[in-house]
């Protein structure tokens, strides 16, 4: 699913501030309509997507980051959580 919301660049993405700004808007704007689309279909549940929160970042978009931290340890021990 996440491969399908965050489009991969292309050869050139522009870095001009105005399109960035643009790009992470629309980025933002799908993902939510996507999580949308599979609790419709009932791929998902929103108890499944209150738990997956913890992995997003402020804007509401999954965090890289995060779940890279969570994989390796530093957030504590979190196999028994199931948002993980």
């Amino acid at each position: 699913m996440f491969e399908d919301a965050i489009p991969e660049a292309r050869e050139y993405v522009s870095q001009e501030p105005h399109f960035r700004r643009v790009w992470h808007h629309y980025r933002q704007f799908l993902f939510k309509e996507r999580i949308q689309q599979a609790i419709r279909k009932g791929d998902l549940t929103d108890d499944d997507v209150k738990r997956a929160k913890s992995f997003f970042d402020s804007n509401g978009l999954p965090s890289p980051t995060l779940l890279h931290s969570a994989m390796k340890g530093h957030l504590g021990d979190v196999s028994n959580d199931p948002a993980y």
